[in-house]
């Protein structure tokens, strides 16, 4: 049947800070950061397509442990206004994903193939991902015994 997504409402996420507009979150102040270009491009010519895109944050989660950058409806608030003054028109701006989303884009995202939990982009926690020679020394050969090595004729 394939996901949900593939149907007429699917969306992008794209996280705000840090991926859409730099970080200032960490300031204590009820602020937003300046817009990342690339980012911002990529956004306008999505929406240009016709695509459908969704600003994805923390920022209005209700389960956020503190008020100190101002409540989420303040947050939704900020973020409306420095889409409509960088991107041209306001954006839905959410927390929580759905059946629907697309892919994410975030700079805290990991890539995984699907089905499999192989890690396809680095991580701050694992690091790189596995390289095809990364498996190959870990698994063997499939025609050799998990404890045999190839000798390709190479110093060993």
């Amino acid at each position: 049947m394939g996901r949900l997504a593939n149907g007429p409402d699917g969306w992008i996420a794209v996280d705000f800070d840090r991926t859409l507009s730099h970080r200032v979150h960490d300031s204590g102040s009820i602020s937003v950061g300046p817009p990342v270009w690339p980012m911002v491009d990529r956004v306008k010519r999505w929406l240009a397509q016709g695509k459908n895109v969704k600003i994805f944050t923390a920022r209005v989660s209700a389960n956020n442990p503190t008020e100190r950058w101002g409540t989420p409806a303040q947050q939704r608030e900020l973020i409306e206004q420095w889409c409509l003054e960088h991107i041209g028109q306001v954006l839905p701006v959410t927390a929580e994903k759905d059946g629907y989303m697309l892919e994410m884009w975030d700079d805290a995202a990991v890539a995984v193939e699907e089905n499999t939990g192989r890690q396809l982009s680095p991580s701050k926690v694992e690091g790189q991902p596995p390289t095809p020679f990364d498996e190959l020394n870990r698994t063997g050969l499939p025609w050799l015994g998990s404890d045999q090595r190839p000798n390709f004729g190479f110093i060993d």
